[in-house]
């Protein structure tokens, strides 16, 4: 499908049933605090709100409710594509950037890769459909990571202890650091293979060890002395 081992969801993309990969970490926390920028609290409401779609996931036990599924989620999608429409500071050549970048290579129609817009119109898909298909991304790669607790979109505040900062982006450095700590095998598996909820869920892992060893350290040096 693509250079990326990431997994791929079912989405519905101009009413035809598609696969679409979840975005690399090292892309997605690029892109995020753009997106949190550009589109602001009406996107990151659109994806965190509780919706149809996570209750009509939680009720798929029967055709009938699967039909409903497919329905509820493609209304959501449509929503929140409606949202990236109208909202402020969003212009044409950014998104137009952020849809070839999020979707070419990732999305298979009708078992074709698509990789260019020439594939696109050549596959038949309508002009509005690729907003399905951005929305579907924005919601499969960024839903679980806007709707966890606690989670800080966007820029996230860290320490530096006065170190100068690599010229490496922040992923590849928690990356680097993952590996480093023995939490996983290789950078390369980190950035891509995982999903950047995944990676998030290690980067907490790690620091609450490190914060317990230094508290461990620390109370055993005060006790000593």
């Amino acid at each position: 499908m693509s250079q990326w081992g990431q997994p791929a969801n079912f989405a519905l993309v101009g009413d035809r049933p598609c696969r679409l990969q979840v975005l690399d970490p090292e892309l997605a926390f690029e892109l995020e605090p753009q997106i949190i920028e550009r589109v602001g609290e009406a996107l990151l409401l659109s994806v965190t709100a509780p919706g149809a779609v996570a209750k009509s996931v939680r009720e798929v036990i029967s055709g009938e409710a699967r039909i409903t599924t497919a329905t509820a989620a493609l209304e959501q999608l449509a929503q929140l594509a409606r949202g990236l429409l109208s909202a402020p500071g969003l212009d044409g050549p950014w998104v137009v950037e952020v849809i070839e970048r999020t979707i070419f290579d990732r999305l298979v129609v009708d078992g074709t890769p698509v990789g260019s817009w020439r594939e696109w119109g050549r596959l038949g898909l309508s002009p509005f459909a690729k907003w399905q298909a951005l929305a579907a991304q924005l919601t499969q790669t960024f839903g679980p990571l806007w709707t966890r607790s606690p989670y800080s979109a966007g820029q996230r505040p860290h320490k530096d202890y006065g170190v100068p900062q690599p010229s490496a982006s922040r992923t590849v450095q928690w990356a680097a650091a993952l590996a480093s700590s023995g939490y996983v095998g290789s950078v390369d598996e980190v950035l891509r293979s995982w999903t950047p909820d995944r990676m998030i869920d290690l980067v907490e892992i790690a620091a609450a060890d490190c914060e317990r060893q230094r508290r461990a350290s620390d109370a055993a040096t005060a006790g000593g002395g």
